[in-house]
């Protein structure tokens, strides 16, 4: 029995490599993509969401691999201590977006959505693209020496709204009491990383070049409003003693919540920094003093605090046209590529 089933299944793998298909669960209808300048898309409208995350990875997935990790503080996982801007290393950028916290602020902004199937069916496309095996005909993922991690729903807002925020604010650093000078220096290389030298095409040159994805390729109900506002530093006071999370605001003594994150470096140790956070905002201070002894340091700290400012106006968003083209690699199949439902899939 188990013979027989295998041998069908085999002769449908067969059967669809021949004829071009490639089946896809969850979809519910067959859809059809074809390659010339870009790639061209004929889906029913209910599969629109899956076939887009499906086009989207194999149109840019290396971009959208590096620029996910680059959001979540995970960049130095593929290239290492290697400068990325000036003297910032791709180590100090991970931990400085792991102090911003955007990975963190896309996972509870998905959770609170009202609703999430656009986001989960882009996902399951993108999944079925790297599932397929596909992403091995790209040198780039070579030359990184990694391949693609899956996708998550949560990626699409994290890639739409970390950039829109950083690129919607500005950085405000007054020289408070006890402010080094040379931390204005770092910080502010930092930040220029964040609003856009990075993320320049060619901004790490080679295969991890930063290219864009048109935003209409993003699930349909993915709109992102920019918010507007001001990332300043504001002093504050850490108390001595047991673990040394205690601070001290409006002369109330108050918690810090505080993890020890570990954040991997290719070809070196892992870095293992304290990421501690007030009710003003991140311990800016922990990064720029290098805090990752056993211990946290007490006495005077800087919070990176954001104010918000007037929300900006959401970019246009229309329908994807059924004819839309995506920029694919030299490594794009040269013949139409029929996406069929998987058995006990749809």
């Amino acid at each position: 029995m188990s013979r027989s089933g295998g041998g069908l299944r085999f002769g449908r793998r067969l059967k669809a490599k021949l004829l071009g298909e490639l089946p896809i669960w969850g979809l519910k209808a067959p859809a059809r993509l074809s390659w010339g300048d870009g790639a061209v898309i004929e889906c029913a409208e209910q599969d629109s969401d899956l076939v887009r995350g499906f086009a989207a990875a194999a149109a840019a997935m290396p971009s959208l691999d590096l620029q996910r990790r680059l959001w979540s503080g995970r960049l130095a996982e593929v290239v290492g201590e290697r400068p990325v801007l000036g003297e910032v290393s791709a180590v100090d950028l991970d931990i400085f977006v792991r102090v911003l916290g955007f990975r963190d602020e896309a996972e509870r902004a998905f959770k609170a959505l009202p609703s999430r199937p656009a986001l989960e069916a882009f996902a399951r496309g993108v999944n079925a693209w790297i599932d397929s095996g596909r992403w091995r005909r790209d040198p780039a993922w070579a030359q990184l020496r990694s391949r693609p991690r899956l996708w998550g729903p949560s990626d699409c807002l994290l890639l739409a709204t970390a950039p829109a925020q950083v690129d919607s604010c500005r950085l405000s650093v007054p020289q408070v009491a006890g402010w080094p000078v040379a931390w204005t220096v770092r910080l502010s290389g930092l930040w220029a990383s964040l609003h856009g030298d990075l993320r320049a095409p060619g901004g790490l040159g080679g295969p991890l070049a930063f290219p864009g994805l048109d935003p209409l390729a993003w699930p349909t109900s993915l709109q992102v409003a920019p918010q507007g506002g001001v990332f300043d530093v504001v002093p504050l006071s850490v108390i001595e003693g047991g673990d040394n999370h205690r601070y001290t605001l409006d002369d109330r003594v108050r918690r810090l919540r505080a993890r020890r994150k570990v954040v991997p470096v290719r070809g070196a140790d892992s870095r293992h920094p304290w990421i501690r956070r007030s009710a003003l905002g991140p311990l800016i201070s922990d990064l720029l003093s290098g805090a990752e002894g056993p211990t946290a340091p007490a006495g005077p700290a800087f919070a990176l605090r954001w104010t918000p400012g007037p929300a900006l106006q959401p970019p246009p968003r229309e329908p994807l046209p059924a004819d839309h083209p995506w920029r694919l690699p030299s490594s794009a199949p040269p013949r139409p590529l029929r996406l069929v439902p998987m058995e006990g899939g749809a």
